[in-house]
């Protein structure tokens, strides 16, 4: 924004006036909309330009070592004043924002702690909402064990607080006006209500709140202006932050189902796309994706469109009769898995060239090259999940051991790195007691502990669990470490009992990991 100021100041007899200068937008209109779209920036917060820096080739395997400086996030002081009822209201609210170990990990902090924030300004339920997640990170302290928790829950008046805006951003959403606008707003607190609960290690609210975030967030493509195919081609570009909202909910029911957490028949996710829409999706994938954002993307899209495989193997679970008398016909599983593997590697492609060139070059953004590292590690295990039908294809696994080598190898690089950088800019230089709302490490090195045939391999995947302590969604890496620590004594056992091929594979199927909805807990059986 432009303005015009006069100066009456004379030089030579000339009058001089209508000196230009820049004005802020919070100086005027301080609830602008244009702060709030995503990863957009705004004269009204003070926010540094990084300095280009020129760094010199070095291996390929040789991590970038510069650290993240990030501006902090500068809020207009008469907007404070006006929406906070109290000073700890402020500091909670700063305290999300800040996201430090809390919050999107790699690629959703900016949507969590910067632009949902900035909603939150103008909506209570979302305001509340984010002074509650706040409040558990002053309860927690950056202890995101279950012994904290429950002292939390017995010692702290931060648990007290978080639960009383839970609850009042609840009730706000309730008495709202059934409206686009109110949709919008639940829409928001939904993801923030899932981070609260998984925080909590209630997994039955959280997997409640992502039943209830797609069904809204197939109400509002319903009600939306364009067509479901158009809208669908235009969120595969669009940063806006109501896409965003979208696609992460896609993501969030991809990570559910990831464990068979819960069926994908019970969701209808399916939904959203129909068949025609997945092709002409699949067809508008770009050859070559310019930076890790638009890849990232581009894989939660191909990852929810592969939900058909998951759907096909509810519908006949380990060949039981169907409804209609027929058993598993596996030329139907073939050639669903076939689409899925056929649409994953589609984007494989498109990724290897921005993947090449930063193992040639290196990238000087430290956080740049841990998203395509984490983006690489993603892929292998959702590979491995599909070209072995979860799983459930015998030869197929074993024909895997060099791809969870490979992750395993890449996790390594990523928690070292982590470990002695800041990738995040949050100030700390430890990858330890962290939470984010995405999937993560943790699912990844639990499907490498638990169904890698080679056992050195797996042996690696369990101690990194083991050493690195995080949350990521609904995976805990203390439990997934002590569920793989099991997992390789039962193997032992297996072995030495010198059972035949068939008796030890049907052993292995009969314990895999499971997750009891009404216990909400992971376990092995």
């Amino acid at each position: 924004m432009l303005g015009w100021s006069c100066s009456r100041q004379r030089m030579n007899g000339v009058l001089y006036f209508l000196r230009r200068r820049h004005v802020k937008c919070d100086e005027s209109k301080p609830y602008c909309q244009k702060c709030i779209k995503y990863a957009g920036s705004c004269e009204g917060y003070n926010s540094k330009p990084r300095a280009k820096r020129l760094s010199k080739s070095r291996d390929a395997t040789e991590p970038p070592k510069p650290a993240l400086e990030r501006a902090p996030l500068v809020f207009p002081k008469k907007i404070n004043e006006c929406v906070f009822a109290s000073q700890a209201e402020q500091e909670y609210f700063r305290a999300w924002c800040r996201g430090e170990g809390l919050g999107g990990g790699l690629f959703l902090q900016t949507l969590l702690t910067t632009s949902i924030a900035q909603l939150g300004f103008e909506e209570p339920p979302v305001r509340h909402a984010i002074i509650a997640l706040g409040c558990m990170k002053f309860a927690l302290a950056g202890n995101f064990s279950s012994a904290a928790l429950t002292n939390a829950k017995t010692d702290s008046l931060h648990y007290m607080n978080a639960l009383r805006h839970y609850c009042k951003s609840l009730k706000l959403l309730q008495q709202s006006t059934p409206g686009k606008r109110s949709l919008w707003n639940a829409m928001v607190c939904c993801i923030l209500f899932i981070a609260f609960e998984a925080i909590c290690n209630n997994k039955t609210s959280v997997i409640k709140h992502i039943r209830c975030g797609l069904a809204m967030a197939r109400q509002y493509i319903t009600a939306a202006e364009k067509p479901a195919g158009e809208l669908a081609l235009t969120s595969l570009t669009s940063h806006s932050m109501e896409h965003e909202i979208i696609h992460m909910f896609h993501r969030l029911d991809c990570h559910a189902k990831a464990m068979d957490i819960f069926q994908p028949c019970e969701v209808g996710s399916a939904a959203f796309y129909t068949d025609a829409m997945a092709e002409q999706m699949c067809q508008a994938m770009p050859s070559t994706f310019k930076n890790a954002d638009e890849a990232h993307r581009w894989l939660g899209v191909m990852r929810f469109l592969m939900n058909s495989l998951g759907i096909h193997q509810a519908q006949h679970p380990d060949n039981t009769p169907a409804d209609n008398g027929a058993f598993l016909d596996e030329s139907s599983l073939f050639t669903t898995q076939d689409r899925c593997l056929a649409r994953l590697l589609l984007w494989s492609r498109s990724f290897q060239p921005l993947f090449d060139n930063i193992r040639t070059f290196n990238y000087t953004n430290p956080k740049e090259y841990l998203r395509l590292l984490y983006l690489r590690i993603e892929y292998l295990w959702t590979y491995c999940y599909v070209s072995t039908a979860k799983f459930r294809i015998r030869g197929a696994v074993y024909l895997c051991t060099a791809h969870f080598e490979e992750l395993v190898h890449l996790i390594e690089k990523v928690l070292a790195f982590i470990s002695l950088t800041d990738p995040y800019g949050e100030g700390t230089s430890s990858c330890g007691e962290a939470f984010a709302i995405e999937e993560g490490l943790v699912l990844a090195l639990f499907i490498a502990a638990v169904k890698c045939r080679d056992h050195d391999i797996q042996r690696r995947a369990v101690d990194l669990l083991g050493k690195y302590q995080t949350r990521n969604g609904l995976f805990d890496s203390r439990e997934c470490h002590a569920l793989a620590e099991w997992n390789l004594l039962l193997e032992e056992k297996c072995v030495s009992e010198q059972l035949d091929e068939d008796e030890y594979w049907n052993v292995m199927l009969s314990r895999r990991a499971s997750f009891d909805e009404i216990q909400c807990k992971l376990y092995a059986r």
